[in-house]
């Protein structure tokens, strides 16, 4: 039994470490259209990010790398959540 849950707490570590099989995907976005179809609330770069520009319909994905490396061009009002909608 104590085996299980070590098993258990390492994949979590992991997937934590190595973020979710969607965010593995990235690809590039030729604009926010695109990105929506994908991620419907946009990238944000981490869970404390506020968004400046009102209330939004989605519930953005919470990934600093994924947002530092693709999105970050997207992020127009620099809230720190690209994309969102």
């Amino acid at each position: 039994m104590k085996h299980l849950t070590w098993l258990a707490a390492g994949a979590c570590a992991l997937s934590l470490v190595f973020g979710l099989p969607q965010a593995a995907e990235a690809k590039n976005y030729k604009n926010c259209t695109e990105l929506r179809e994908d991620y419907p609330g946009g990238v944000a770069k981490s869970k404390s990010s506020k968004n400046i520009g009102g209330k939004t319909k989605n519930v953005p994905v919470v990934n600093a790398k994924l947002y530092s490396q693709v999105f970050k061009k997207m992020d127009r009002d620099k809230d720190g959540i690209a994309c969102e909608n």
